[in-house]
């Protein structure tokens, strides 16, 4: 254990003993004194297993002169909804699952995020974890860093893919994430696909001979992703942008596995800060909004930005 109390310009030193989690430890560290309130946030990679995203060179993806820089709103909302709709085949045809948010930010903070809220990291498809999908699939027992096969863009798999497990292998949250040839006030900026996964079905189409069947609403998928990142205290700005391909539960869009999905054609676009911080100062991109009173939504925010504009009080984003 740590001893306590830490006094005036002393040091302490110690072990904190937690549970073994696969690949990734996120641990939590808050000091308290008079009038103090200090957090901090530290996360190791547990050795043991292979992960997928060690096989990106982050460093060397892009060139340097290959990477747009945007400094305005009005930039990056036009930058994003130039992207493409959905991933692809491999050489870029077709469209498979809907890209479905945005995340901006260091990609410390944005990852500690995740991982704060209890999402895992994946292991790559080797014949190991190829094996243990394939016996989780029988047995039906929680695989937290299951393998995910590859949705491309850009001509290439995911570059880091994420899940939050649940009881079964048979369903959980996933996602994939891409980063992009694209950076805001010198933040980096992500696209990704976030889907559900509902249960699970013996294929061809896979090197373990399982995949997963997802939720249709994919909306639901993002609004759960919202909710989390949002809780995690790391997201300073949220917003929503056009980019899906809009359907509904009766003429739904398919992907290359021929499972349905529907969207009301928005993106979430996601905004880290470098400290935690409080939901109640939370802001917005003032783009589009989801739901039948999207436009009053944007309305009512836009009216709020401009009083306190007026009285002197004027974030950038509302």
């Amino acid at each position: 254990g740590i001893p306590r109390p830490v006094e005036p310009g002393g040091e302490l030193s110690g072990f904190l003993y937690a549970r073994w989690d696969p690949a990734v430890k996120f641990v939590n560290l808050k000091v308290y004194g008079e009038e103090v309130d200090e957090e901090f946030t530290f996360y190791f990679e547990i050795p043991g297993i292979a992960l997928d995203y060690e096989r990106v060179d982050f460093e060397t993806l892009y060139a340097e002169d290959e990477i747009a820089g945007y400094e305005t709103e009005d930039e990056l909302r036009e930058a994003l909804m130039a992207l493409p709709c959905c991933t692809s085949r491999k050489d870029g045809s077709g469209e498979n699952d809907p890209l479905n948010f945005i995340l901006i930010g260091e990609d410390d903070d944005i990852f500690a995020a995740f991982i704060r809220r209890g999402w895992d990291v994946t292991e790559p498809i080797t014949i190991g974890s190829g094996w243990r999908a394939f016996k989780s699939f029988f047995s039906g027992a929680r695989y937290r860093t299951s393998p995910m096969s590859s949705l491309y863009f850009m001509n290439r798999g995911q570059d880091i893919g994420l899940q939050k497990a649940r009881s079964t292998i048979h369903e959980r949250n996933h996602l994939r994430i891409w980063m992009l040839p694209m950076r805001y006030r010198g933040k980096q900026v992500w696209i990704g696909a976030v889907s559900r996964d509902v249960g699970s079905y013996v294929t061809l189409r896979t090197p373990w001979l399982t995949s997963h069947a997802i939720d249709p609403d994919l909306d639901e998928a993002r609004s759960y992703l919202e909710q989390d990142l949002v809780m995690s205290g790391s997201v300073t700005r949220f917003g929503y942008i056009k980019g899906v391909p809009a359907s509904t539960p009766d003429e739904p869009e398919r992907n290359f596995m021929n499972q349905p999905w529907y969207s009301d054609g928005l993106r979430t676009v996601f905004y880290f800060g470098d400290d935690p911080g409080a939901i109640t100062d939370l802001r917005f991109f003032l783009w589009d909004w989801p739901g039948e009173q999207g436009d009053q939504v944007i309305k009512y925010l836009k009216e709020v930005r401009r009083k306190r504009e007026a009285a002197g009080d004027a974030p950038e984003s509302y």
